[in-house]
């Protein structure tokens, strides 16, 4: 388990500029980044368990867990060579 840290006045939303795997918007704290190892840091910032394979933009912290909501990447060059 890492640990992932929290900003609770700062919202963020997930799936709204981004397509994510299900294409859903989530919506909670952002999550400052992810660490190994929790540090000591200022309220109200905190720490809570995240996965391992989490990745800090692509999470936030909605209903006392970090949610993940990997986004989709393209390959438009690819994409167009099927097109072609």
């Amino acid at each position: 388990m890492k640990k992932a840290l929290i900003s609770p006045e700062e919202m963020k939303t997930l799936g709204v500029d981004t397509v994510t795997i299900d294409n859903s918007i989530v919506s909670g704290a952002r999550v400052v980044q992810i660490e190994d190892v929790a540090f000591d840091v200022a309220e109200p910032l905190f720490w809570v368990d995240c996965p391992d394979h989490y990745i800090q933009q692509d999470c936030v912290y909605t209903n006392g867990e970090v949610v993940y909501s990997p986004r989709v990447v393209i390959d438009l060059k690819a994409l167009n060579n099927l097109n072609s």
